[in-house]
């Protein structure tokens, strides 16, 4: 019997409790570096987002965000701030979804994610 990760099993209860914390939707001002480009996503739920106007699968959403920043140098890809909104009716599986976003924003070397409580 293989256990999973424990880092993979207490992310979806850590995205969970910091959306319970969002007194508002609007982010605080914590002043992370500087920013180039803000990207904004919303959390769907059922492995989907809407990015930039489009209903697309999280994984297409990946690729493209991957693709996009291959060629970056390091401090280009550092100046990129992904804003995750997770709609209040996205259901329960939108967390984990939420968790791998940042997980694989990470592994891209995309410098700020932030998670927002949407409408």
């Amino acid at each position: 019997m293989s256990a999973a990760p424990r880092h993979r099993t207490a992310a979806p209860l850590l995205l969970a409790a910091l959306a319970a914390a969002c007194a508002s939707s609007e982010p605080a001002d914590m002043s992370l570096g500087a920013v180039d480009e803000t990207i904004d996503v919303t959390m769907l739920g059922g492995g989907f987002v809407d990015a930039g106007g489009r209903r697309v699968p999280r994984e297409t959403f990946v690729l493209d965000l991957r693709q996009r920043t291959r060629e970056l140098p390091g401090d280009k890809k550092a100046r990129i701030r992904v804003d995750l909104r997770m709609r209040r009716d996205a259901g329960d599986d939108a967390g984990a979804d939420s968790s791998w976003l940042l997980d694989q924003l990470q592994i891209m070397g995309v410098g700020q994610g932030r998670l927002l409580l949407g409408s």
